[in-house]
């Protein structure tokens, strides 16, 4: 057990697992810190952008629930956490039931991270759905197709960032695309669903005392030689006021169904015939600090600190106002090939209303195609009053940022 500070730190106060140290869970340790928790923090890593900013650090993958299990023991903390992150939903939820703390059930944990459980579950209801099956095989694959006809998905029961999901539409893409979707299951269960063509919907929310707070949607532009992989998400979406109505009705209807008590949602929709059908819905905040960051900047709701005030029971108090700003997460194409030269990020860094630009990459690092969501680039994101705002400064940061490669 890798530990960073005494126990003094644990002084009155409440102590907070948060299952997971990447990127995107540095904002809710900070405010976790912020707020005057002191933090433990486990991850799969040695060293992740996380463990800097914890309390104590703990090495260990985050689907373990045993072992996450003993450090909460360890430290008798007082909430546990995952966000932004699939992988480690239910670990927080069994977690949180052994010891009984303030948690969404293990059993609701499970239909939102499991994709077949969360179709079976929402089959008897009026919610627009791909047609489904759980796949263990290419001839059962084969057998889904003789029903639905290609073009279909394939997708592991429980991933995350489009790893292993895969758009296939004919008979040779499905013999090569099956075993490589096999590879990123978990338990070697596969899901097969209809695809559904049309523009993607993203609608973050947040679930409390039986109150659905509809806090910002957008709409999704995709790599063009990948349809499961996003390139740029866009608050507000272009989209008619009778379908936007729609939309969250829909949303709204969906969390009942998968009975959240509360928390922050992500789910993503596709609008076809007129309605929306469900893709997918996650029982936490989106990634690439949509929950963090793009939130609260879009709808003037600090989601966070909310979640964080319900964990240890905490009133949290009048809720505000909810604004409708707008905001722009882009993810940036450059040619293929190694990294020779970056310039422009201070410059672009200036420009107002950009609030991240985000490399995955240096000088000699070589660059390629994005094939999931872990292998884009590079995101900017940028917000603003408006849509129009929002994409023109896209423009101008993407202008001002040069990488040449050989």
């Amino acid at each position: 057990m890798n530990e960073n500070k005494s126990d003094s730190t644990f002084v009155n106060k409440n102590r907070i697992l948060i299952l997971g140290g990447g990127l995107f869970q540095v904002p809710i340790i900070k405010l976790a810190k912020k707020q005057g928790f002191a933090v433990i923090v486990t991850d799969f890593n040695t060293n992740p952008p996380g463990r800097q900013y914890a309390d104590f650090f703990v090495q260990m993958d985050i689907k373990d629930k045993v072992k996450n299990l003993s450090v909460a023991q360890k430290f008798q903390v007082n909430a546990v956490l995952c966000d932004q992150t699939d992988v480690g939903v239910q670990t927080a939820a069994w977690i949180s039931e052994k010891l009984e703390l303030k948690g969404i059930g293990f059993e609701t944990s499970k239909v939102f991270t499991d994709k077949y459980l969360m179709r079976s579950k929402l089959k008897k209801s009026d919610i627009p759905s791909p047609e489904f099956a759980l796949v263990n095989s290419l001839d059962e694959a084969k057998k889904f197709l003789e029903k639905t006809g290609y073009p279909i998905v394939l997708k592991p029961l429980a991933s995350q960032s489009s790893r292993g999901v895969f758009v296939v539409s004919n008979e040779s893409e499905l013999q090569n695309k099956f075993p490589l979707t096999l590879h990123e299951s978990y338990d070697g269960k596969l899901l097969a669903e209809k695809f559904i063509d049309g523009i993607e919907y993203t609608v973050e929310s947040y679930v409390f005392n039986d109150r659905i707070f509809t806090l910002a949607i957008s709409d999704k532009i995709h790599y063009p030689d990948n349809p499961c992989v996003a390139r740029r998400l866009t608050y507000p979406p272009e989209l008619n006021p009778s379908l936007l109505k729609k939309l969250v009705s829909y949303n709204e209807q969906v969390i009942k169904e998968l009975n959240l008590p509360f928390g922050i949602t992500h789910a993503e929709f596709k609008i076809s015939d007129g309605n929306p059908h469900l893709i997918e819905i996650a029982a936490r905040g989106g990634g690439t600090y949509i929950s963090s960051l793009i939130i609260p900047e879009v709808s003037g709701f600090p989601v966070n600190e909310y979640l964080l005030n319900i964990l240890v029971n905490k009133n949290p108090g009048e809720y505000p106002e909810i604004e409708h700003n707008a905001a722009n997460l882009e993810f940036l194409e450059f040619p293929e090939g190694t990294v020779t030269n970056i310039e422009g990020i201070d410059e672009a860094k200036k420009i107002s209303g950009v609030k991240e630009i985000h490399l995955d990459f240096e000088i000699g690092s070589k660059i390629s195609s994005p094939h999931d969501d872990r292998s884009r680039p590079a995101f900017i994101i940028v917000t603003g009053k408006t849509r129009k705002d929002v994409l023109e400064i896209s423009e101008r940061v993407k202008a001002t940022i040069k990488v040449s490669v050989q």
